[in-house]
């Protein structure tokens, strides 16, 4: 897959490269550090995009765009 990840929030507004080789599933967050420390209460996004290939998907390749909203505890 390749995309990008945009991570808003507090003072944060940060865009982050997407590339991952992979057999298996597996998640993204470990690639992606901010180097901000967020207080408790404040809200966040993260919204990654962009093209997965694979053997199964219809046509070899298919787009993704999804965004998660977090409250930090």
């Amino acid at each position: 897959m390749r995309g990008t990840t945009n991570v808003k929030g507090p003072s944060c507004n940060k865009d982050f490269s997407l590339f991952q080789k992979t057999t298996a599933t597996r998640t993204i967050t470990k690639y992606i550090q901010t180097g901000k420390k967020f207080k408790s209460g404040s809200k966040v996004s993260a919204r990654s995009s962009g093209v997965a290939y694979g053997g199964n998907i219809v046509g070899g390749s298919g787009t993704f765009d999804i965004t998660a909203y977090a409250t930090i505890p």
